[in-house]
């Protein structure tokens, strides 16, 4: 059975999420994975009390870099409908294409240590303490804006205001 790596990240503010960069490269068999991005849910088996839960976003990736080469990123885009709440837990997951797939997460450079859960093909097994993979979510700020009719009664408000003012 095949590694499955998954890393938990916790999003500093919420953003509408438009891409992950990841650095995964090729060690033999089939040059293919499954990146998945997915939603939390409660484990009471896991190491970490957390496992990876739905899937929000998946992509397919071929023709990764060889085992050992450095600092190349496979940038997958989001359809940007995706919302990532400050604060909420989120994991990602790599996953063979296919049983003799077999594709390395790379460390990252920065020294990041955090969070982590393996499914080894017989449940969820993790830590709270490894160099995670390199890996980046990128996305859009949410901007709260108020509803388009909030603007017409403050405009009509104003008017109001201005038409009676200037009838004095």
């Amino acid at each position: 059975m095949l590694l499955e790596p998954s890393e938990f990240f916790l999003p500093a503010s919420s953003f509408d999420f438009t891409e992950l960069d990841i650095a995964l490269t090729y060690a033999g068999g089939t040059n293919s994975a499954t990146v998945e991005l997915l939603s939390d849910t409660p484990c009471s088996d896991c190491v970490t009390g957390d496992s990876p839960g739905a899937i929000l976003e998946s992509w397919s990736v071929t023709n990764l870099p060889l085992f050992s080469t450095c600092c190349t990123l496979q940038a997958l885009s989001g359809n940007g409908t995706v919302p990532l709440t400050a604060g909420a837990v989120y994991w990602v997951e790599v996953l063979p294409g296919d049983t003799t797939s077999v594709v390395q997460w790379n460390s990252n450079t920065t020294g990041d240590v955090g969070i982590f859960e393996d499914n080894h093909g017989f449940g969820w097994g993790g830590g709270t303490s490894r160099t995670l993979g390199a890996l980046a979510v990128l996305g859009s700020e949410e901007i709260s804006s108020p509803e388009p009719g909030t603007g017409v009664l403050v405009s009509i408000a104003g008017l109001t205001l201005f038409l009676k003012l200037r009838s004095r």
